[in-house]
C-alpha cells in the first residue's frame, strides 16, 4: 500500500529548521512566514487525499506527572516575565499530563514538552504498537527535555537560561512514563477493556 504521512510535530527537541543557524542565521520571525506556508500547502495537500474509515474502538489513558524544575531555573527565573516558567520556578516543578491513546495499529502518545528525537525513537522502538507517532509539546509546555548525555554537551537546547528548564532525569522519566503507558494501552486492549 501507499505509505501515509501524519502532520505530527513528533520529538523535536533538538532538531533545527534547515534555515536555522543558531546564533548567526536568520531569526525565527523572518522564518515563519516561509514555513508556515509550506506547512499550511502539505497540512491542505494530506486533507484532500484524506479517506475516512472505520479503524476500530478508540483506547485512551493518561497520568499526571510532575516533572522537576531545574535548579538553575529555581533559583533564577521565579520572577521570569513568562508566566509559566516563573510559577515552575516558584513551585520547583511543572504540573504536567502525559497521555497515550490507541486506534488499530496506531498509537499516538503526548509528551508535554519538546523531547529530543533520539528519545522519541526509543519510545518507537518499545512501543507494542505497529504505528507510534510521538506527539510533543501536547496539553502544555515544559521546554526541552534533553537526555543527560546532551545536557553534558551543553548547547542552546540544553541552556536553562534559555528553554531547558526541568532537571536532570526529566526526559528519562518523560520516556519511561510515556512507554509505560503504551504498554498499560496495550494490555487492556488485550484484555478487551
Amino acid at each position: 500500500g501507499t505509505a501515509r504521512r501524519i502532520p505530527l510535530n513528533g520529538a523535536l527537541g533538538d532538531v533545527d529548521t534547515p534555515f536555522d543557524e543558531p546564533v548567526h542565521g536568520r531569526f525565527a520571525d523572518e522564518q515563519l512566514p516561509y514555513l508556515g506556508r509550506v506547512l499550511s500547502g502539505a497540512s491542505l495537500e494530506l486533507l484532500g487525499r484524506a479517506e475516512a474509515k472505520d479503524g476500530g474502538e478508540l483506547h485512551v489513558t493518561s497520568t499526571p506527572v510532575d516533572i522537576a524544575v531545574d535548579p538553575a531555573v529555581t533559583a533564577h527565573r521565579g520572577r521570569d516575565p513568562l508566566g509559566w516558567i516563573a510559577r515552575a520556578a516558584q513551585r520547583g516543578v511543572f504540573e504536567a499530563e502525559i497521555w497515550a491513546a490507541q486506534l488499530g495499529p496506531l498509537a499516538l502518545v503526548g509528551i508535554p514538552g519538546e523531547l529530543a528525537s533520539g528519545q522519541g525513537l526509543d519510545i518507537k522502538r518499545a512501543s507494542p504498537f505497529e504505528r507510534t507517532c510521538v506527539v510533543g509539546l501536547s496539553n502544555g509546555q515544559v521546554g526541552y527535555l534533553m537526555p543527560r548525555a546532551s545536557r553534558k554537551l551543553g548547547g542552546y537546547e540544553t541552556d536553562t537560561s534559555q528553554w531547558a528548564l526541568t532537571a536532570p532525569g526529566s526526559a528519562e522519566q518523560v520516556s519511561d512514563t510515556a512507554i509505560r503507558l503504551l504498554k498499560t494501552l496495550a494490555m487492556c486492549k488485550n484484555e478487551g477493556t
